[in-house]
C-alpha cells in the first residue's frame, strides 16, 4: 500500500527543509542586523513581503500537488487564500511605506 499525502511527497519534503533553512537564516540575521543596525523600513517591509509572497506561493502549489478525492484539499486552499490575502496586505503595506512614503491609512 502506497502512502499519499504531502508529508510522503518528497518534492514537498525538500521544499520544507529549504524554506525552513531560509527562515531560520532570515531571523538570525534579523536579530544580528537589530543588534548592530538601526532598524529601516526597508529591510523589515520588504523582508515580510518576499516571506508572505513565498508562502502564499507554497500553499498554492501543496494545495493543486493534492488529488481533488483528498479531504483535506479544501482546508489547505483554505489557508492557501488566506496567506495570499496575507502576502497582499504585506504587498500593499510596504508599497506604502517604501514606494509612496504615506502614513498607512487608517484602519490598515
Amino acid at each position: 500500500m502506497n502512502a499519499s499525502g504531502l508529508l510522503h511527497n518528497r518534492r514537498f519534503i525538500t521544499t520544507l527543509f529549504i524554506m525552513s533553512g531560509l527562515l531560520l537564516a532570515f531571523i538570525l540575521a534579523s536579530l544580528l542586523a537589530a543588534r548592530f543596525l538601526p532598524p529601516t523600513p526597508m529591510v523589515s517591509d520588504a523582508g515580510v513581503a518576499i516571506c508572505s509572497t513565498i508562502a502564499a506561493f507554497l500553499f498554492v502549489s501543496g494545495w493543486r500537488a493534492m488529488d481533488k478525492q483528498d479531504v483535506s484539499k479544501r482546508v489547505w486552499g483554505l489557508v492557501a487564500l488566506g496567506v495570499g490575502l496575507w502576502a497582499a496586505a504585506e504587498i500593499t503595506w510596504a508599497f506604502y511605506e517604501l514606494v509612496l512614503k504615506i502614513e498607512v491609512p487608517y484602519p490598515s
